[in-house]
């Protein structure tokens, strides 16, 4: 098992092609009514997990590309000179900017965290004492002693939660037009939010982005992940509900669109926080309402899941079973021969002085050292022992 450029590339290459296949499918109401948030969940865990393990295993298969790949690593492998004389490749200049980048818009992540923590603080006014008696009775059913805070904002476009340990409930000044029903279904949706660790998950999309900011599917993912958290959201919140309060619930949604509709959204940028709605286009808020109307059709069915989840794990396995890796072939010397060693013509054989004898096409050809096993192609090649 080892790392390599090739074995990362091919871990964003996979993370590419899982987050590009989940966004389609986000996309397709019909199929989550079908078969419910669980397909789309598996793919981003799947995604998630592929491209942290650029893991190149034993049984990895090489596959030589002879064009591509060898044109691309000719660039990589350009030399500038800089000061000093010091010679660099255009692979590392550019590994060194993409990892300056990163750490500045990591700093710039936790930073604006901050800020966004000692904004909030100073936006309270007062304390809304009929929110507070909703919220106290939601928490006694779901996590009981859990401490929170709950507060109005001003020039707050939306009810919004935020605060990874403690949880802060912030609610706009004109929520307090909105009737009690209103209020416990705002309250549930973002306490939910809170028990579901929905914060953290968005921290770590954020995290990614910074860390992969060259690459265009980390914000399909992340742009995807906004919507998917709310959809599960709602499905949590309205599960079991009858059907005059699943249609009260999707009232409450356009009331606060109708309230808050056009006003700024700077707190809900202020840090990591998810919210009661969102301003982005309207597709987004009729999916949730088709889901949260059609439940009965979104009832997942068990048998189909399972074999998704397992045709993705497989998938998943596969994915490490080979690895593109560039094939040119060397430069002819003059009284120099070059000969292919592959699994198919080669095999060691262990000696009695703790050497390898390499066997090619049947007949001895060299002899390697156990160090010399460690480094390809050695390190593919069978090993026989004869007593």
């Amino acid at each position: 098992m080892s790392v390599s450029i090739f074995s990362s590339v091919m871990a964003v290459l996979w993370f590419d092609i899982f987050i590009l296949l989940s966004s389609g499918l986000r996309r397709k109401t019909d199929f989550l009514l079908q078969y419910s948030l669980s397909p789309l969940i598996i793919l981003i865990v799947v995604s998630l997990t592929r491209v942290m393990l650029p893991l190149e295993f034993s049984f990895t298969t090489v596959l030589n590309s002879y064009r591509i790949y060898p044109m691309v690593q000719t660039i990589c492998r350009y030399q500038f000179s800089l000061w000093g004389g010091y010679q660099a490749s255009l692979l590392l200049i550019l590994f060194c900017i993409c990892s300056m980048v990163s750490v500045f818009l990591l700093i710039r992540l936790f930073l604006s965290l901050y800020q966004g923590k000692q904004a909030i603080q100073l936006l309270y006014t007062e304390e809304d004492t009929r929110a507070n008696l909703i919220l106290q009775n939601i928490i006694d059913q779901t996590k009981p002693g859990q401490d929170y805070t709950l507060h109005i904002a001003p020039d707050l476009s939306s009810p919004i939660v935020t605060g990874f340990f403690h949880p802060v409930i912030l609610m706009p000044e004109d929520a307090k037009k909105l009737s009690n029903k209103q209020l416990y279904y705002i309250l549930r949706h973002e306490w939910s939010h809170y028990l579901s660790k929905d914060l953290w998950v968005k921290l770590l999309i954020h995290i990614l982005c910074c860390v992969m900011w060259w690459n265009p599917p980390v914000y399909l993912l992340k742009k995807d992940l906004n919507q998917i958290l709310e959809l599960n959201c709602d499905h949590r919140v309205t599960k079991g509900m009858k059907k005059v309060e699943r249609l009260e619930y999707l009232q409450t949604i356009i009331e606060v669109l109708k309230q808050y509709f056009g006003k700024g959204n700077h707190m809900l940028e202020a840090g990591v926080g998810v919210h009661f709605v969102g301003m982005g286009k309207g597709e987004t808020t009729i999916q949730r309402f088709q889901l949260v109307c059609d439940h009965q059709k979104s009832i997942a069915n068990s048998k189909t899941n399972f074999i998704f989840a397992l045709i993705m794990v497989i998938l998943f396995l596969l994915s490490f079973s080979f690895i593109l890796q560039p094939h040119s072939d060397p430069p002819p010397m003059e009284g120099v021969s070059y000969y292919e060693i592959t699994p198919e013509n080669a095999y060691l054989k262990f000696e009695e002085n703790g050497m390898y004898t390499l066997y090619r096409n049947g007949k001895p050809f060299d002899s390697i050292s156990k160090t010399d096993l460690k480094t390809e192609p050695y390190s593919l090649l069978p090993i026989i022992k004869e007593n």
